[in-house]
């Protein structure tokens, strides 16, 4: 774990200084970078943010959502990538945010947790996992995934907050 101050970014060469002003720049090859993780004050996740939550049961029964975590329980995995940030849930699920137009993106990556494919493993195609995900920013729908399914991998989301009041999360 290192922590540091970004002094550049050109030509795919990502240049560092650490905290620690003792230790000289440092220039890292982005194909080298296994992982970084940004916190300068603006970047923040949704995980990390307090919501309203509303499960839409199909069945009977409550089924609540997770915070870091996929909704069972474990490490969220999403084609193959492990993701140490980011929402369990399981549809249908709608997660509400008050925003006070302090934002201005929200960037994310969505899909069904492989936790899913390997239960689905010895099912018939049609008891396979589905879902639709869509973001709204004040009443109106930014992004829709269409239908995804288990075996559909992972789509990125990216939309504009600026001056949003409300962002809801639908799943």
């Amino acid at each position: 774990r290192f922590q540091a101050k970004i002094v550049s970014f050109r030509d795919r060469v990502l240049r560092v200084q650490s905290v620690y002003e003792d230790i000289p720049v440092l220039e890292v090859s982005l194909s080298s970078l296994v992982r970084a993780t940004i916190r300068n004050g603006q970047f923040v996740y949704a995980s990390d943010l307090e919501e309203t939550y509303r499960f839409i049961p199909y069945f009977d029964g409550q089924l609540g959502f997770r915070k870091d975590r996929n909704w069972g329980g474990g490490p969220m995995l999403l084609n193959g990538v492990q993701h140490a940030k980011g929402l369990g849930v399981h549809s249908r699920s709608l997660l509400t945010y008050s925003l006070g137009g302090k934002y201005q993106r929200f960037r994310t990556v969505v899909g069904i947790d492989e936790s899913v494919k390997l239960r689905e493993k010895n099912l018939p195609t049609s008891a396979h996992a589905s879902v639709i995900f869509r973001v709204h920013v004040d009443g109106k729908v930014v992004f829709d995934s269409g239908l995804m399914s288990s075996r559909t991998g992972t789509l990125r989301v990216d939309v504009s907050l600026e001056g949003a009041q409300e962002m809801v999360l639908e799943v």
